[in-house]
C-alpha cells in the first residue's frame, strides 16, 4: 500500500484484480502532473477538472464534476482544479477497457472524455460524488473504502468478463517490454516471436491500444526516474542504465515526454510530488502489479 498525506493506493480486491491495477486518491490543489504508465484512469471528481497535454499548445479541456476516463498517454499531463478536492481513481488494465462498447480506446488515446452521463442513470455517482466533497483526509483509507464499495457493483457489470483470457502470446510480448524495462529493440522482439514488425504492431494496437515503441518509450522512462533517486549516480549513468545510448539521447526523449529536461524536473517540486507514482512504477517491474 502506497501512502502519503495527499496519495493514497489500495489493491482491488482478487476477483476485479484481472481487469483493474490498483484504486487511488489523491488531492488535487490547483495542478499536478502526471506520468504516462501505458494505462487507462477512470476519475470520480466533485468539481471540475481541466486536463492539459505536457507539450501541445492549446490542449487544455474543461471536464464538468462527476466521472471521466483518461486514455492513454505517451506524454505526460496536468490536471488542474479552481478548488482543492479529492480525486478518486481506477487504474484500469488496457484490455480491460478496449472491450468496452461504449467508448473506442483510440477516442480517448492522449486524451480525456467525460463519462458522467453513462453512470448518470445508474445511480452510483449519487453515492460515490458526496463521499468526495466530504472525504476525511485524516482517514484517507477508511474514506476509500467506503467509495470502494459504493463504486464495485458497477465495475464488476462493466468490466468484469468471466470469459477473458489473456493470450499466452500477448502476455510473452508485453513481458518482454516490461522486463527489458523498456531497454529493448523492436527488432529484436520479432526475432524472437518470429513476427513481422507489421504484424507485431497490430498485436498491440489490437490488444494493448499502444505500439510496442510507444511503450518501451513509457517503461524506459520510468525506469530512468528510478535510477535517478539514487544519490550515488549521475545523470548519465542513470540514462545509461536505463537504456538510453547517452545523455543526449536521454534529453531528446524526456523533453518529447515531459515537456522539460530531466535535469530541471528532477529538481522540481513536482518530482516530489510524484515519488508515489515513482513507487507505483517499481510495484509494476518487481510484479506486484501486473499490468496485463
Amino acid at each position: 500500500m502506497l501512502k502519503s498525506k495527499y496519495y493514497l493506493e489500495l489493491p482491488p480486491p482478487s476477483w476485479l484484480s484481472h481487469s483493474i491495477e490498483v484504486f487511488w486518491c489523491q488531492k488535487l490543489s490547483e495542478q499536478a502532473l502526471f506520468i504516462p504508465q501505458g494505462v487507462f484512469d477512470l476519475l470520480f471528481h466533485c468539481q471540475p477538472i481541466c486536463f492539459s497535454r505536457i507539450g501541445v499548445s492549446q490542449s487544455i479541456e474543461h471536464i464538468p464534476a462527476g466521472a471521466s476516463i483518461v486514455g492513454q498517454q505517451i506524454s505526460a499531463y496536468t490536471l488542474s482544479s479552481m478548488h482543492p478536492q479529492w480525486i478518486f481513481g481506477v487504474r484500469l488494465k488496457p484490455f480491460s477497457f478496449l472491450k468496452q462498447a461504449f467508448m473506442s480506446s483510440l477516442e480517448v488515446k492522449n486524451a480525456i472524455e467525460s463519462i458522467t452521463q453513462l453512470l448518470s442513470h445508474s445511480g452510483y455517482l449519487l453515492d460515490v460524488l458526496p463521499k468526495l466533497t466530504h472525504f476525511d483526509q485524516d482517514n484517507i483509507d477508511i474514506s476509500m473504502q467506503v467509495i470502494i464499495e459504493k463504486i464495485t457493483p458497477w465495475l464488476h457489470t462493466q468490466f468484469i468478463a468471466n470469459d477473458f483470457v489473456i493470450s499466452p502470446r500477448l502476455r510473452a510480448e508485453t513481458n518482454a517490454i516490461l522486463n527489458a524495462r523498456g531497454d529493448i529493440k523492436i527488432s529484436d522482439m520479432c526475432e524472437r516471436f518470429s513476427i513481422s514488425k507489421v504484424t507485431l504492431r497490430q498485436h498491440f494496437l489490437d490488444n494493448i491500444g499502444l505500439l510496442p515503441k510507444e511503450l518501451c518509450k513509457i517503461w524506459r522512462l520510468n525506469n530512468f526516474l528510478l535510477y535517478s533517486q539514487s544519490s550515488t549516480q549521475t545523470l548519465t549513468e542513470s540514462a545509461i542504465n536505463a537504456g538510453y545510448f547517452d545523455q543526449a539521447h536521454l534529453n531528446r526523449e524526456f523533453k518529447s515526454l515531459l515537456g522539460q529536461t530531466p535535469k530541471r524536473y528532477l529538481s522540481s517540486a513536482e518530482s516530489q510530488l510524484n515519488q508515489g507514482f515513482q513507487a507505483t512504477i517499481n510495484n509494476r517491474f518487481i510484479g506486484k502489479y501486473d499490468p496485463f
